[in-house]
């Protein structure tokens, strides 16, 4: 992804936060403004979050965490089959 693009959209995203003093709603956006911002950003409490119009959501933190924890479980069980197998 570049970083063009990026510092695009979150421009975008600050425009229309200045423009109404506020976070701005999938309706305050053109259908093609919307769609470049998500494409580049991902969905929109993502993108406040890049814009750093918003706060990182705990819940989203701890979704994180969550699954970090299962990543290295799953790569520890199978290190250990391996190990076993051998």
């Amino acid at each position: 992804m570049s970083n063009e693009k990026q510092i695009r959209a979150i421009e975008i995203l600050k425009e229309k936060y200045d423009t109404l003093g506020r976070l701005p709603k999938k309706t305050d956006f053109a259908a093609n403004e919307l769609q470049f911002v998500k494409s580049v950003l991902g969905p929109l409490p993502r993108a406040f979050e890049a814009a750093e119009l918003k706060d990182i959501s705990p819940m989203y933190l701890e979704k994180l965490k969550r699954r970090e924890e299962r990543k290295k479980r799953r790569h520890y069980h199978k290190n250990k089959e391996k190990k076993n197998a051998g």
